[in-house]
């Protein structure tokens, strides 16, 4: 008998053999049994039937029965260099040993749940040293990023993570300026303006780099996509504005039925446009979206009632501040009634069903520490979420794997499959008969590496 996968037995050898596990490959639907996977130099360097591999010296051979391995996932939307509440500093503001620190407790966080690597939507510019440093570390999930967010106009409410861009002319220094500092991908926000926006998504396009973000308010859906921008944050109004008569103020509609009247009010609001809309025209929009080979990353705990999403569990993966914050904010939603919330399921799992049929492809995504996201677990409660409203086990898994592997255009992530990077989820029961099974984490390798302590399988 071979020794069974534990974290104490993280030896190094010249090859891992991990004998007898089903794979759950991701790029095939279903899953293989019995299989052995070697993996060599970081990668998967063979997917053998059970009994076939070969041991050589040094190697480093444990018992995979019972357990099945997926890739590793990715949070496709987080802020790993956020406030995690009104009153704590930003990272950029502590001391850089600190925030050094902050960053990596999040991020090995990440690990122990089985996510091998992160999108980040947003940080200060003055953070990306420390993120570039701490991405190039080969024991922490790999990390793409955008940097500070392009927003229009300053508000009183604006965080620090924009760089407020008001004039076209400005925009291609700036993206150059940032492109050269290290960023991934641009992302545009909220009071970015017709003008500017179609400035930055040129000055990203002639930069190599993909646009990513808030629609704003004042650019239709349809002329964003035809601008570039094929990485969509949140997938609900944002999305189906063109088709409603509210247009391009439907988004700032809910904010003010928010700010007037609550979370119930902002609901309704979310109803009334959804039942106004035209769906003929919403369908055919979502086409031109799907043609265009648009990615969404939906988030949907922000279009329904966060006490759907977060209780007792959920807040224990919070830092004391955040948690003590939470359990206070979530009494507003205690008062949505049934039938409103009933509506607002059906509502959203019509909509995912219309873009998934146009060929709109989503992304998991946390949007942590936002709204009580903890890092981590907050991404397996959203794979939760989009199989009940609607995706099938393997598709949900999909948005965490296979689409952002296409998204970012690498063949070496998302599959489990001979030549891809072996950043591998092991887990004790197979989360495609039941998509709760993502939290029962056995193991988690990182570029052929076993990391540190997993979450515990619940």
């Amino acid at each position: 008998m071979y020794p069974r996968i534990a974290w104490a037995e993280a030896r190094t050898g010249e090859r891992i053999i991990v004998s007898n596990v089903s794979v759950i490959p991701m790029d095939v639907a279903g899953v293989i049994a019995g299989r052995d996977i070697v993996i060599a130099d970081g990668r998967i360097a063979a997917i053998l039937p059970h009994g076939e591999s070969v041991a050589e010296p040094g190697d480093e051979r444990v018992d995979g029965s019972g357990l099945f391995v997926m890739p590793g996932l990715w949070d496709m939307h987080t802020h790993i260099a956020a406030s995690d509440n009104a009153s704590a500093p930003n990272p950029a503001d502590l001391p850089p040993d600190i925030a050094r620190m902050l960053i990596t407790d999040r991020l090995a966080r990440y690990l122990r749940h089985g996510v091998t690597g992160v999108r980040d939507l947003g940080m200060r510019r003055d953070l990306l040293p420390l993120a570039a440093e701490l991405r190039a570390r080969r024991d922490l999930p790999h990390m793409v990023y955008a940097g500070p967010l392009i927003d229009g106009s300053p508000v009183p409410w604006s965080s620090g993570l924009e760089i407020h861009l008001e004039r076209p002319e400005d925009a291609a220094a700036l993206i150059a300026e940032l492109a050269g500092e290290g960023i991934d991908f641009v992302k545009v926000y909220n009071r970015v303006t017709p003008e500017v926006f179609a400035a930055v998504t040129a000055a990203a396009r002639d930069n190599g780099l993909p646009v990513a973000g808030h629609i704003p308010f004042a650019v239709s859906t349809r002329d964003a996509v035809a601008a570039g921008m094929t990485w969509i944050e949140h997938g609900y109004v944002n999305l189906f504005k063109d088709c409603t008569e509210a247009g391009n103020s439907a988004m700032t509609s809910v904010l003010g039925a928010w700010m007037e009247g609550g979370y119930e009010a902002r609901y309704r609001r979310f109803d009334a446009l959804y039942a106004g809309r035209d769906a003929t025209a919403c369908r055919a929009l979502y086409s031109e979206m799907g043609e265009a080979g648009v990615f969404v990353a939906p988030t949907p705990h922000l279009d329904l009632p966060l006490d759907l999403f977060v209780g007792e569990v959920e807040l224990a993966e919070l830092s004391p501040a955040a948690r003590a914050s939470c359990a206070t904010g979530l009494g507003q939603f205690a008062d949505i009634p049934a039938d409103l919330r009933a509506r607002m399921i059906a509502n959203l799992t019509e909509h995912y069903r219309e873009l998934r049929a146009a060929g709109v492809r989503f992304l998991a995504g946390s949007d942590a520490p936002t709204d009580c996201q903890g890092y981590g677990r907050s991404l397996h409660q959203a794979l939760e979420f989009f199989v009940r409203l609607g995706l099938t086990p393997h598709e949900a898994l999909a948005t965490a794997t296979v689409n952002p592997a296409l998204a970012l255009g690498r063949e070496d992530i998302g599959r489990v499959r001979e030549g891809a990077r072996a950043d591998l989820l092991f887990l004790s029961a197979n989360p495609l008969e039941d998509i709760a099974n993502i939290h029962a984490v056995a193991a988690v390798m990182l570029g052929g590496a076993w990391v540190g302590q997993a979450a515990q399988p619940r």
